[in-house]
């Protein structure tokens, strides 16, 4: 796989072909959002600085830690956006605005509960007044903000987003350039994972991600503080050596 100047050879396969055959498969699992997270990151994995891709990753985090209030509040663009998916397919843009619809129903009713929610047992959802079912849940976190409330995602969300942090903090401790692109590279996919989670199989490879770049994050920031000390009691001992009379 290409990142950045270094290349990682998979199975001894040249880089070039792994990253050809991974971009196959994405264009073939025919997933528009996919395939837009793709053309928007593998070049700033290649081409991107590291301090790029932390802060990019922390971007994407942010925006979906702050994403419910911005939809209740209106300041997220929604119109916007529908009119620019208008440009490329009418059809994508439709899906996107019946999706925000049900959103906008589903919002104003856990509003109603804001901080805790409605709980379970499909009280989150909207009825008509024959209590048919009437709204569509198209993501995890208007899931979460309806059974638990704003509490509840923030409890459930900033687990998934706190790597991306401490990756970020730790990346000046990265000792070889290919470890901090690594660890650039992981947090870009965790901020991805953490909007799209929809199913137990992604949550357990999200948390897996997550638990790399904790870890590494953590690793690498161990590692610097105790050569840091190793530096300054050096420095100690050759500067009490110094004032020693010869």
């Amino acid at each position: 796989m290409l990142c950045g100047d270094s290349k990682i050879k998979v199975l001894n396969l040249p880089p070039a072909a792994t990253s050809g055959y991974l971009a196959a498969i994405l264009v073939l699992c025919k997933s528009f959002g996919a395939v837009v997270y793709g053309i928007v990151v593998a070049p700033l994995v290649r081409y991107g600085s590291i301090k790029l891709q932390h802060r990019i990753a922390v971007t994407f985090v942010a925006i979906a830690l702050a994403f419910p209030v911005l939809r209740i509040t209106n300041v997220f663009p929604t119109k916007t956006l529908a009119g620019i998916f208008a440009n490329f397919s009418q059809e994508r843009a439709d899906s996107l605005q019946y999706r925000f619809d049900n959103e906008d129903k589903l919002l104003a009713h856990a509003s109603q509960r804001f901080w805790f929610g409605w709980g379970r047992f499909g009280r989150n959802r909207v009825y008509d007044e024959q209590g048919d079912d009437r709204s569509v849940t198209d993501g995890r976190w208007i899931i979460t903000m309806g059974q638990f409330g704003f509490v509840g995602f923030l409890a459930e969300f900033l687990l998934l987003t706190l790597p991306v942090f401490l990756a970020m903090s730790a990346s000046r401790f990265a000792l070889k350039t290919q470890n901090g692109l690594l660890l650039a590279a992981l947090s870009l996919i965790v901020a991805i994972w953490c909007g799209s989670i929809a199913k137990c199989l992604r949550w357990l490879l999200a948390l897996a991600n997550n638990r790399c770049s904790a870890g590494r994050a953590e690793q690498m920031k161990a590692f610097g503080r105790s050569k840091n000390q190793g530096l300054t009691k050096s420095r100690a001992i050759w500067s009490a050596s110094d004032l020693q009379p010869s």
